[in-house]
């Protein structure tokens, strides 16, 4: 014998379901918003890269690798091995103006 099922209408659907289709659809926006805000968040501006080749001994290249690694650490961001380069060479660049007094 074929179990009766009951009949429910939209009207009753809506009664019953309304506070959870509104927290299920609400949680979905809410979610949607948030990668909607972070989408829009753009990088700050960074001059173009020129590519120039370097000639670097093996230890040169593990220390930048090693400050590549400690950044990672501290910050959760692995740079890339050129800002590394260019920090230097602007730390450098810097404390040779300030040497020189200008």
């Amino acid at each position: 014998m074929p179990k009766k099922r009951a009949h429910i209408t939209r009207e009753t659907a809506d009664d019953m379901y309304e506070d959870v289709i509104d927290r299920v659809t609400a949680a979905v926006d809410e979610e949607a918003i948030k990668r909607s805000r972070q989408a829009q968040k753009k990088p700050p501006e960074q001059p173009p890269l020129v590519k120039v080749t370097v000639y670097m001994t093996p230890d040169d290249v593990l220390a930048i690798d090693d400050l590549v690694s400690r950044e990672f650490r501290t910050t959760g961001k692995r740079p890339r091995r050129s800002t590394i380069v260019s920090r230097a060479i602007q730390t450098l660049h810097e404390l040779t103006r300030m040497a020189e007094g200008g």
